[in-house]
């Protein structure tokens, strides 16, 4: 398995204010592939489709949504642009004329924080509105994180998963474990 970003850093244990009942749990995602995919004019028929067709995707076109299928995810970066997360190569090829397909595997680390206090940890780092009736689960939006770009998708009302610059992982990463460090952070 390749090195992760976090190799340096990524200490499993529990730390903090509470370790007795830690409030955050954070953990590193690894071993699936991601790519970035954008429709040209006259192209998002194709790659709805061509998703539909090999992911089992119903692609919603709704701002900061993600659309979840049999064996993938997509989610919403802009219009006509989406993030795919699949659990084995892509299958996803389309002609150059309606789509630009970019693998980011190797680019990006995936941080899962879960737990009662994972959206105050998340909001002590940036300025999206994080309440429960605000960004529901299902929810993804592109933030500053820190002082990283990073895109979070809410998994549940509880649980988030960040998508950074695999670059900025290790500084995040201590950014999110010191945050959480008032309500206890299980590091897994």
């Amino acid at each position: 398995m390749a090195s992760s970003a976090l190799d340096a850093v990524r200490r499993p244990g529990v730390f903090g204010r509470d370790t007795a009942q830690p409030g955050v749990t954070l953990a590193e995602r690894r071993g699936f592939y991601l790519m970035q995919v954008s429709a040209f004019p006259g192209g998002e028929a194709a790659l709805a489709a061509a998703l539909r067709d090999k992911h089992g995707v119903s692609l919603d076109s709704r701002p900061n949504r993600a659309s979840y299928g049999k064996d993938a995810l997509a989610l919403w970066l802009g219009p006509q642009r989406w993030l795919i997360e699949t659990p084995g190569a892509p299958a996803l090829s389309l002609p150059a004329e309606q789509a630009a397909i970019v693998e980011l595997d190797h680019a990006r680390c995936v941080l899962r924080l879960s737990g009662p206090n994972a959206r105050d940890v998340l909001a002590k780092g940036c300025l999206l509105d994080l309440h429960p009736v605000a960004f529901t689960a299902g929810a993804c939006a592109q933030t500053n994180l820190f002082h990283s770009m990073a895109l979070i998708h809410a998994v549940d009302d509880t649980t988030f998963d960040v998508y950074l610059p695999r670059s900025f992982g290790q500084s995040v990463w201590e950014s999110l474990t010191d945050a959480a460090g008032e309500y206890g952070c299980r590091v897994l």
